[in-house]
């Protein structure tokens, strides 16, 4: 197949580069660019008014991450950091109407990351987070 392109590698192409430009990622939600320092990535929340709004998030591409991730407002100031990842055949996760999806094969999940439909196995990867003021620190484990 010498020089073509898949769809999916299109995607992904794309994907990345609407994310460097700081545009809506593929997920049709917000992007923020950053780097990840001493294993943590931190996120400013006054950036991010749709961190306020349960159901409502942004995509975290951070440079020294191994994979994207879909931070979600679940409300009362709680949030939850997913796996941008779906765990059938890796493809980007969307956040669309408070609903986790997999536009590849319709695999369905929670706002906790849980499954609601498959074919995906397994449940989305969760980091661990912590909320201090407006700022909230995601590990990478």
């Amino acid at each position: 197949m010498g020089g073509a392109h898949t769809r999916r590698s299109f995607m992904e192409t794309s994907c990345k580069g609407l994310a460097a430009a700081g545009m809506l990622g593929c997920a049709g939600i917000p992007v923020l660019t950053t780097q990840v320092r001493s294993g943590k990535i931190e996120v400013d929340l006054t950036g991010f008014p749709e961190l306020q709004t349960p159901g409502k998030g942004i995509m975290v591409r951070a440079e020294g991450a191994e994979e994207p991730i879909i931070l979600v407002a679940l409300g009362e100031g709680n949030v939850r950091a997913l796996s941008g990842v779906c765990t059938h055949l890796a493809c980007a996760i969307r956040l669309t109407g408070g609903t986790l999806t997999c536009p590849c094969h319709g695999s369905t999940f929670s706002l906790e990351g849980a499954v609601t439909r498959g074919p995906a196995p397994e449940d989305l990867h969760e980091f661990p987070t912590q909320v201090s003021g407006q700022t909230v620190t995601i590990t990478l484990d």
